[in-house]
């Protein structure tokens, strides 16, 4: 029992975990949770001294390679630096759901935030049937009417909307969701929150190529020329024991390849 209690954790959990089920040649110790800082709280398997000794050195083994991080990363982000739309402007939905007085949708390039379209805003004409102008499951354009951004309300038209607004909504959107699911691949694959690597990355490129489309398709062949202009900014304590501001590259060589 003092020898377990003067072991790492690490090297325990592993041995538990080997020989968790091979039990029958082992005694059992019941011991209190607290003996060993909480972590333990059942039984632990006792070995012999070779069998301990092996189990120690694998446990070394593995204490030596790379851990992963447990953090599961967030891949829900909007397409743009702006959290709403702005008024007067053709944005991609998809209907959600019928009511009353309207339909509820999402805003696919906000991260999917809840607007409304009236049954007034339909059409210009006399509406005969709310079913042959708007579907659940339906994706199109809008325009944006009123956006209220301490109530979350978003008020939507469809009759509004001109078809050369519906030409540069659908062109961009399908340029961003392009965008979008390149963002979204390399924060799963590499363990990265969406959004930072917008803040780091994606919106950066918006303001400087006026879409980060364009910019990725200079990535493709060159992307030093791209990426390696991107800078972030990191607070840190100096040997003053004041916070300093050091500008950094916003993109490793770890990022850079997976784009």
């Amino acid at each position: 029992y003092n020898y377990l209690c003067t072991l790492p954790l690490s090297i325990i959990y592993t041995y538990l975990h080997r020989k968790q089920q091979n039990a029958q040649h082992h005694t059992t110790l019941h011991c209190l949770a607290d003996s060993l800082s909480g972590c333990l709280k059942t039984l632990i398997l006792v070995p012999t001294p070779f069998e301990f000794s092996r189990e120690n050195a694998k446990a070394k083994k593995l204490s030596e390679q790379p851990i992963m991080a447990s953090h599961s990363p967030n891949l829900e982000c909007r397409m743009y630096e702006a959290r709403y739309p702005e008024v007067d402007m053709a944005v991609m939905i998809q209907v959600k759901n019928i009511a009353d007085m309207g339909a509820y949708v999402s805003l696919l390039e906000y991260n999917n935030i809840e607007g409304m379209i009236l049954f007034s805003e339909l059409s210009r004409r006399r509406i005969r049937s709310v079913s042959s102008l708007i579907k659940v499951g339906r994706i199109e354009p809008v325009m944006v009417l009123r956006v209220d951004k301490e109530k979350g309300y978003i008020d939507l038209s469809k009759r509004r909307v001109s078809e050369e607004d519906i030409q540069a909504c659908e062109e961009r959107y399908n340029k961003s969701k392009l965008v979008h699911s390149i963002m979204r691949h390399v924060a799963e694959t590499l363990g990265i929150d969406l959004e930072e690597l917008y803040v780091n990355i994606g919106w950066p490129l918006y303001w400087k190529y006026g879409h980060a489309f364009e910019a990725f398709k200079i990535i493709v062949t060159d992307p030093d020329s791209v990426l390696n202009s991107l800078t972030r900014e990191v607070k840190e304590i100096g040997p003053d024991g004041q916070e300093v501001t050091k500008v950094v590259p916003a993109v490793t060589e770890e990022v850079k390849d997976a784009l």
